[in-house]
């Protein structure tokens, strides 16, 4: 990646990120209201050429078990917040990634960033897994639009193969446009179910 590039990408990460920063605002005051509790989310996940970074969300789930804390493949739903499955659901919880992009430990198109537990048992049972750390981790890519909860983990390492074997600008502006389209369907989803219920609810 050229030197221009790079700050292009930080630039357009920086002016997202004001841009944006009512709806991380708005987040904050929706799970502090809920839970009392931190907003920002920090977490090790596993990038580019290996290298370790510190991950940023906005907080949707409450604290894991203790006994669920090593479980690599423990049901997140059931630790999700009201205010959580918004934030999930609009992807608010994801604008603090921008930052990451700044620092350069992140792209706006790449495979799905994991955490340390599961990097280290891919790493051990699925050959050539490492091939994913090719490139940057992204804030959006194909296995985040076609299983945004990462509940079918196999789907979503095919995806990320895939992206790798296949990376070009026109498919990481194709997964822009996606990404974009799913947001507003989810979102219009979202919005009706909630009017549909509430003039249920009046009859």
């Amino acid at each position: 990646m050229s030197r221009l590039t790079k700050m292009l990408k930080v630039l357009c990460a920086l002016s997202f990120l004001i841009l944006l920063l009512p709806f991380v605002i708005l987040g904050i005051i929706l799970i502090w209201i809920e839970t009392r509790d931190r907003c920002l989310f920090k977490q090790i996940r596993v990038g580019k050429n290996l290298r370790t970074f510190t991950i940023y969300k906005l907080k949707t789930m409450i604290d894991r078990k203790k006994t669920d804390q090593n479980d690599l493949f423990v049901d997140n739903e059931k630790y999700t917040t009201k205010s959580g499955r918004l934030l999930r659901m609009s992807k608010i919880d994801e604008i603090p990634q921008l930052w990451n992009i700044i620092k350069g430990d992140m792209d706006f198109v790449g495979p799905r960033p994991i955490r340390e537990p599961l990097h280290n048992f891919y790493m051990k049972n699925i050959p050539n897994f490492e091939r994913r750390y090719q490139t940057l981790p992204g804030l959006t890519g194909i296995s985040q639009i076609v299983d945004p909860e990462n509940t079918d983990r196999s789907l979503g390492l095919s995806c990320d193969c895939y992206y790798i074997n296949n990376k070009s600008v026109k498919l990481d502006v194709l997964i822009i446009v996606s990404t974009v389209i799913y947001l507003i369907y989810s979102l219009s989803r979202e919005i009706y179910n909630w009017t549909t219920a509430r003039w249920l609810r009046r009859r």
